[in-house]
């Protein structure tokens, strides 16, 4: 069966997502592209955030020199920033 285009995007997130906590930064620099660096979770939650919680410095580097905002806040169950 083919599989519907929004979860192929919802896959590719998550893969990002996965790599970034794990600190694999090649996986990352494959996934990761200027286009798609800042894109956010259901809750708000960017690549940079993952890195960041994971504390992997390295690729936190990594998506900073590419250009992640380090301005975007999660956003709280409620909705709240």
């Amino acid at each position: 069966l083919p599989t519907h285009p929004l979860r192929s995007i919802a896959d590719a997130a998550m893969n990002q997502y996965t790599a970034a906590r794990e600190g694999n930064l090649q996986r990352v620099k494959e996934l990761v592209t200027r286009d798609n660096i800042n894109r956010e979770s259901i809750v708000g939650r960017t690549v940079l955030h993952c890195a960041c919680m994971a504390g992997q410095e390295g690729v936190v580097e990594w998506l900073v020199g590419m250009g992640a905002d380090a301005n975007v806040r999660e956003r709280t169950s409620n909705g709240s920033t």
